[in-house]
């Protein structure tokens, strides 16, 4: 969680003219990203800021040289707390800009706490110091408790079979140092081969300010017919090993499969009886036509019908033939392999075309 450092609800404090101006209220964040600690001061006009220091205290204790947590003087980096070596920046390096707002990186359920700041410098000639009364408390969710935790952002285009395209997946937006780890885990009839159709991963990152950047990770394959209402998972892994993720749904966009000739009442007919033929298929999104063809024993094929399905109410010679369907949507056609024939004699059953 980043806090916008230009304009916030802080309120200032002074002792003098010595002034600090932090967020009075505590400042929640998540394990594994970062904070930022807004922070601006001011110091009387006969003092000079040299060095900027920040401690975590302990509740309701005096912060001790043991409790610094950074320190702009190069010299007394020895005495930092180890926990917090390299996790800790100014966002304005200038001292003389009077901005003592700090990023943490990297954060840690330890991290919750008191923060005070500490200002080192010259009063005309003399080395002097002053230590800010006002501490800031940051609170670091625990792993119990992550109800508040950031989801990853997965951007999904629209979808159709034989047509490469690329999912994108997007960590929370981190001031991390440490780049988080993004995995894809598929779900459904593509989680047997989770390397469908050659997918290829890429991870990139993106900043976003001076102070977050955003870690992206693409997803490249080619969508098949059978990953419709397939689920596909996004994880992320924070440096402190917890996760988040986000799953989401594949619509895939494919033309008519498994298209098909059903008989009813079955496989054998008689004449002057009645008979259906039914079209049997599916597709995404539904078709738009549907087109019934006969062909006749000196191979004419031609259309009989464009409903679902064919009905004859007496059979006679004349429907002899092999019967095929057609479907269509807007992704393509697919035809049936010839299914049934009617021969013309008097309770001569339906059979195979021969040669279908």
């Amino acid at each position: 969680i980043v806090l916008d450092t230009g304009l916030f609800l802080g309120q200032q404090h002074c002792v003098g003219e010595y002034c600090i101006t932090v967020s009075n209220d505590e400042i929640t964040a998540e394990p594994g990203l970062c904070v930022v600690i807004p922070c601006s001061f001011t110091t009387p006009s006969n003092f000079k800021p040299q060095h900027l220091v920040w401690f975590k205290c302990k509740s309701n204790k005096r912060c001790f040289n043991s409790d610094v947590i950074f320190h702009t003087n190069t010299n007394a980096k020895k005495t930092l707390e180890s926990e917090f070596m390299g996790r800790v920046s100014l966002l304005d390096p200038d001292v003389n800009h009077l901005n003592c707002s700090i990023r943490i990186s990297d954060l840690r359920e330890s991290d919750s706490g008191f923060y005070q700041f500490r200002v080192n410098g010259y009063k005309y000639t003399v080395s002097e110091g002053f230590t800010f009364n006002k501490r800031t408390s940051v609170n670091v969710g625990g792993k119990t408790n992550y109800s508040f935790r950031q989801k990853p952002t997965m951007t999904l285009p629209d979808l159709t079979e034989g047509h490469q395209t690329t999912l994108t997946c997007s960590a929370p937006a981190l001031c991390s140092t440490s780049p988080p780890g993004i995995s894809w885990m598929w779900r459904g009839a593509a989680e047997k081969d989770p390397l469908i159709n050659g997918s290829i991963t890429v991870f990139k990152n993106e900043t976003l300010t001076a102070v977050t950047q955003r870690h992206n990770s693409t997803l490249t394959f080619i969508p098949t017919a059978e990953l419709h209402n397939s689920n596909i998972t996004c994880r992320i892994r924070f440096s402190d090993n917890t996760t988040t993720e986000e799953t989401v749904n594949l619509h895939v966009n494919y033309s008519p499969k498994d298209v098909r000739v059903e008989a009813q009442p079955g496989s054998v007919v008689v004449e002057n009886q009645s008979f259906s033929l039914n079209c049997s298929f599916h597709s995404n999104p539904s078709i738009t036509s549907l087109t019934w063809m006969k062909k006749t024993n000196d191979s004419r094929e031609m259309t009989v019908s464009s409903e679902t399905r064919f009905s004859v109410k007496s059979a006679s010679p004349s429907d002899s033939g092999w019967y095929s369907c057609s479907a269509t949507n807007e992704v393509g056609t697919e035809k049936s392999q010839p299914r049934l024939c009617l021969s013309a004699g008097l309770g001569t059953p339906w059979g195979p075309a021969s040669g279908a």
